[in-house]
């Protein structure tokens, strides 16, 4: 988590309240004085390594795609984020993991992020082959993915996280385009 958070913070540090949720914004440190990413060769060469992975992923069209999700704490949805949707700034980390994503986002406000992958549209990079725990299945967006709401949205209540609450809301990543990003 603290390289993710070095690597991102700078990408999301004009963004308001960082990238992520608002737990995430608060660690966020700021910008390097010099208004410079402090790792700008490894931000360069992870985003064109997560994105090499992710046409690799988007050709294996014979596989269907894997239900991927993300968990979000302390983020009060809004009509602009339904309307339009947002652009992440940073790197966007999910998981197969239904469970995993919503410990991740307990809390007041627990959002779930669901992916929804049309056969043959982008995918997101899968670093299982990477991790020091490949049965979390970490799957990764690189910067500047835009996650459009497909309109699917619901409120859910988990058993197995002693009855915690979630907003679940389907979204659908793009590329994003210079009108994406706010």
């Amino acid at each position: 988590p603290e390289m993710a958070r070095a690597l991102n913070a700078p990408l999301c540090a004009h963004a308001r309240g960082g990238c992520g949720s608002a737990a995430d914004a608060a660690a966020v440190p700021p910008p390097p004085p010099a208004g410079g990413h402090p790792f700008p060769a490894t931000a360069f060469y992870l985003d064109q390594g997560l994105r090499r992975l992710q046409r690799v992923a988007t050709s294996m069209r014979d596989a269907p795609p894997p239900e991927l999700w993300r968990g979000v704490r302390s983020l009060r949805l809004t009509d602009g984020f339904v309307a339009y949707g947002y652009t992440e700034l940073g790197a966007s980390s999910c998981t197969t993991q239904l469970r995993a994503a919503a410990l991740a986002a307990v809390g007041p406000d627990a959002l779930l992020l669901k992916f929804s992958e049309r056969q043959g549209g982008l995918r997101a990079a899968d670093l299982r082959f990477l991790s020091c725990y490949p049965a979390e299945a970490e799957h990764v967006w690189p910067p500047m993915t835009h996650l459009q709401p497909t309109g699917n949205m619901e409120v859910v209540r988990l058993p197995a996280l002693g009855d915690a609450k979630f907003t679940v809301v389907e979204v659908e990543p793009r590329a994003a385009s210079a009108r994406h990003t706010m």
